[in-house]
This record gives C-alpha cells, sequence and structure tokens, in this order.
C-alpha cells in the first residue's frame, strides 16, 4: 500500500511535532564539548540525493564555525544527533530532518533529591521538507545549517 505525500506529511507533522515552551537556554548552558551521531540513513537517502558524510561534514564544519568555544571530539558524551527520514512518491519526495542535542542530566525524586545520572535530549528542532527527489540534498544541507546557526545563537545567550 502506498501512502499519498500528504497524508505521509500530516502524520509527520502529528507525530514530531514538540511544544512551544519558554526558552531559557539552559539546554546549552557550560556545554563544553560534543561528538556527533548521524543515524545511518535509509535506502532513499540516495535517491534523493542526501547523503551520511555530506551531513556529518556540514555538523562538523558548522559548529565549528558557530561555536568554536564547544569542541567536537569522539570521546565527548554529550552529542548532537540527526535523524533524516525519507518518503517517496514517484518522484516527488517528503523529508523529515530532526536534530537533537543529548547531555547528560540528573533525574532528581519529587523532593529534590537526586536519583541518577542519565544522558536525556534536551533540545529538538526539526523540519518537514518537501519537492523534487533530486534538489533535496542541498535543501536538507541547508535546513541541517540553518539549525546548527540557531543553537550557536542560543548557546551565547546561555554562556556570554
Amino acid at each position: 500500500m502506498k501512502i499519498p505525500p500528504v497524508a505521509f506529511l500530516l502524520f509527520l507533522s502529528v507525530v514530531c511535532a514538540t511544544p512551544l515552551t519558554a526558552q531559557t537556554f539552559t539546554d546549552l548552558k557550560e556545554l563544553k564539548q560534543v561528538k556527533i551521531v548521524v543515524e545511518e540513513l535509509d535506502v532513499e537517502a540516495d535517491r534523493a540525493g542526501i547523503t551520511r558524510g555530506a551531513i556529518e561534514s556540514l555538523v562538523l564544519a558548522a559548529l565549528k564555525r558557530d561555536m568554536p568555544k564547544v569542541e567536537v571530539k569522539d570521546s565527548a558524551v554529550s552529542y548532537v544527533y540527526l535523524r533524516v527520514i525519507i518518503s517517496f512518491k514517484d518522484n516527488w519526495c517528503a523529508v523529515r530532518v530532526v536534530i537533537q542535542l543529548w547531555r547528560p542530566v540528573m533525574v532528581l525524586r519529587d523532593d529534590g533529591e537526586p536519583v541518577a545520572a542519565t544522558l536525556a535530549n534536551v533540545r529538538e528542532r526539526g523540519t518537514t521538507l518537501t519537492g523534487p527527489g533530486r534538489a533535496m540534498g542541498p535543501k536538507v544541507l541547508q535546513d541541517v545549517s540553518e539549525k546548527i546557526t540557531e543553537m550557536a545563537a542560543d548557546y551565547n545567550k546561555a554562556n556570554p
């Protein structure tokens, strides 16, 4: 059964929606280092002109350009996570791009006493892009670059 692109986009907008909340930028406070994790792309990625290597390279360059105080290294605990979901209907393509920041956090009991430390998704931004299949690669890279730039602006507000 083929799912029409409009139905797919409606599904993504409902499932991937994040509530709007007041930003205090605490998610970026004292961030010193991150690693980059790009989820494996599905088989449709090549058809859309999207490669994992291009995304990883772009994120590395964008972080170094926009957030030079944050060191990018494989041994970092915090990480920038990217997920790209691709769906085709004939030559038309819908792509969901999600960028998350995962950091160590402390879980507290209701009375405020610490329970455990763990990693948690503290920031998530997502976009759904549509267009002709082969044209999606540059659109995805542009979207990722814009999201890193937005995160850098918020980082600078959190770390004056």
